[in-house]
């Protein structure tokens, strides 16, 4: 900065942290996911891993939904869900996953709603298709987890 000024000088670099922390990753959706608490943490931690771009991108793109114990059913219209383009559905049988591999599935999801991936549950897609699809998805998500070892 040059003296008296509260102006950084040209030649300083402001440095940006690359990711989230867990604490930050689990404010970025502002309640707006219907999940338990083990993956609403789960979530933030998969954030966490990722380029702080990515789980921007993330946070305004996506909403996830799980089976919980809370709820028994729910409705989603557009007004709940407003700027939301995609849904991602949590099933309770992730937890028998390690942390790692729960962590890569979260990951696994985004990457498909980021590459504008069709489901080929509501889309008559080829096997091919779908294969190439999730292979995509994998390639990204790992990407993100390698760049941020």
């Amino acid at each position: 900065m040059k003296e008296g000024s509260d102006v950084p000088s040209k030649n300083v670099k402001i440095e940006q942290k690359v990711k989230y922390s867990v604490e930050e990753a689990d404010c970025l959706f502002g309640g707006m996911n219907s999940v338990s608490d083990e993956f609403r943490l789960l979530i933030a931690e998969a954030l966490s891993r990722i380029p702080r771009k990515e789980a921007d991108w993330a946070a305004e793109n996506v909403a996830f939904f799980s089976s919980s114990f809370r709820e028994y059913a729910f409705t989603l219209n557009p007004r709940d869900w407003k700027h939301k383009v995609g849904l991602i559905f949590l099933d309770e049988s992730l937890k028998e996953k390690d942390e790692d591999g729960q962590i890569f599935m979260v990951l696994h999801e985004i990457a498909h709603n980021r590459l504008k991936h069709k489901s080929p549950i509501f889309c008559k897609l080829s096997q091919e298709d779908t294969d190439k699809q999730e292979k995509e998805a994998d390639a990204l998500a790992q990407k993100w987890l390698r760049k941020n070892a």
